[in-house]
């Protein structure tokens, strides 16, 4: 049985964190150690992965709840000067948003638990975490063989690029918006042509270039090198000539498009 008596000062797991760091953990989770409806607690996010913070990281911690529980939480305490953001959710939710992610093509919610320090568990939240591992070798399924899907993403991909090409030579205000907008459309398109995962924007540019960060957190880059290379450059910096490279590589990847004569037909709903 887990008590707080039990729960060492230095909390399970955190050695290596910054002593002011650890006792902000510690101080929170006793603070909710006496409810009976939490099963187990984590630190998730920069601080357990060892990722390097910045001022503006907050300190991320995951409740697990038993399953007799119909609410979840979300939350955030300022202690010792450090922002403390929180979840509270039930056990069978938590493997709900697995199987969602897992469709959406995601890892999110399955990387949080999988790579979390446990701070206790009265039970099943070693499971919970052996399951989000196990998640996190599945792989993504793609799209390569859904021709329905292709066509109308090619489709996409050329039509919203001419748009940007539009705001380029009017010398809109609105091209950059667009530039890095369409970026993020190929980028999304491709991963899901070939199965890759594709993070939340401020992720994308270490998923691309940072192999340290996507080791902790579990992360597989895209098996394109030369893709990835392009999608760099792009973000890097801002030329649309490299922009349209990258379109027409994708375009190609995925069986080529031409303009003149384009047909799609499917069966209506």
């Amino acid at each position: 049985m887990v008590t707080i008596e039990s729960l060492p000062t230095e909390t399970n797991g955190l050695s290596f964190l910054d002593s002011r760091i650890k006792t902000t953990v510690h101080k929170f989770i006793k603070e909710y150690f006496s409810d009976p409806l939490i099963a187990g607690a984590l630190l998730t996010g920069s601080y357990a992965t060892g990722i390097k913070v910045s001022k503006y990281s907050d300190i991320d911690v995951s409740f697990v709840l038993v399953d007799s529980v119909h609410t979840r939480k979300r939350g955030n305490k300022i202690m010792n000067g450090y922002l403390v953001e929180y979840t509270a959710d039930p056990f069978k939710y938590i493997r709900r948003l697995f199987n969602e992610n897992h469709v959406a093509g995601i890892r999110h919610i399955a990387r949080k638990y999988a790579t979390g320090i446990i701070l206790f568990d009265r039970g099943g939240v070693v499971d919970l975490q052996e399951e989000a591992k196990n998640i996190l070798h599945q792989s993504i399924v793609n799209l390569a063989d859904d021709p329905q899907w292709i066509e109308m993403a090619k489709y996409y991909l050329l039509d919203q690029l001419l748009n940007i090409q539009a705001l380029y030579e009017e010398g809109s205000k609105g091209f950059q918006f667009a530039y890095f907008a369409h970026i993020q459309k190929i980028l999304d398109t491709y991963g899901k042509f070939i199965g890759a995962e594709v993070l939340r924007p401020e992720r994308v540019h270490q998923l691309l270039t940072d192999q340290e960060f996507c080791a902790k957190y579990g992360i597989e880059q895209f098996s394109d090198c030369h893709f990835m290379e392009m999608a760099t450059a792009c973000m890097e910096r801002i030329d649309f000539e490299t922009l349209i490279a990258l379109d027409n590589y994708v375009l190609e990847r995925m069986g080529g498009f031409c303009t003149d004569g384009w047909l799609f037909e499917s069966n209506c709903p």
